[in-house]
């Protein structure tokens, strides 16, 4: 008799993804010289395309796969705002972003549904143009933060994966 068809999810992988991410943001003008807050806040919503390469590696018992993940992703997030008549005007960029995270998922077949959490990092950058006066104000450094999500791998071949994934990322 043949032995019976099992798929596995134990091991190491390697894959590339693409996505679109959209977020919140906000900025808050404050006088430069005295660091007072000027009253003015702008609330604005950056999006983009992401794409990159992730790996990492599972462990399966039973039914429970746990593992562990890292994901490095160029971005082309950006979004701004533009208010003449208050004298403001700026934008945010995201020029790449990357997570390391724990996976802990529930195998059925073929199929792996999971859970993810872990640290989020993303190199961004805030332009801010006062209008009033002509200064431009500029701060570019890499954030960490968290990141949580949801997912679902399916087994199209013993070595071809795809997935789908939503993650929310605070930074």
């Amino acid at each position: 008799t043949a032995a019976p068809d099992f798929f596995s999810w134990t091991g190491l992988y390697v894959g590339a993804d693409v996505g679109y991410a959209w977020g919140h943001d906000s900025t808050t003008e404050y006088f430069t010289a005295t660091n007072t807050l000027t009253g003015l806040k702008w609330d604005y919503a950056p999006k983009g395309a992401i794409g990159g390469f992730y790996a990492g590696g599972n462990y399966q018992s039973g039914p429970i796969v746990l593992g562990l993940e890292t994901d490095i992703e160029m971005a082309g997030i950006k979004g701004g705002f533009n208010d003449p008549a208050l004298g403001g005007a700026g934008n945010t960029k995201i020029d790449w972003q990357g997570s390391l995270r724990g996976r802990a998922g529930v195998a059925a077949e073929k199929a792996m549904f999971y859970g993810t959490g872990g640290l989020a990092f993303a190199n961004i950058s805030h332009t801010y143009n006062n209008l009033v006066v002509g200064s431009v104000e500029t701060t570019s450094a890499v954030r960490t933060g968290w990141t949580a999500g949801v997912g679902v791998e399916v087994a199209v071949t013993q070595n071809l994966l795809v997935r789908a994934e939503y993650r929310y990322a605070d930074f």
